[in-house]
């Protein structure tokens, strides 16, 4: 049963992934260095969550 409550947050978590890259991408075009050294950081850390999540479940299933 649990396996189909991980199921049904993909969606959710796509959805937050969705937004912080935009995010990311605002932050990095904006005129400020701090912002796109602030941008880059984000889609770094979101990148790798998503890398680690696909191992995760890889090794899991």
């Amino acid at each position: 049963m649990k396996k189909y409550y991980w199921l049904a947050l993909i969606p959710v978590l796509l959805l937050v992934y969705f937004w912080l890259f935009s995010k990311a991408f605002a932050l990095i075009s904006a005129p400020s260095d701090l912002s796109v050294v602030a941008g880059v950081m984000l889609l770094a850390v979101c990148i790798f969550t998503i890398l680690k999540l696909i191992f995760y479940v890889g090794r899991k299933f």
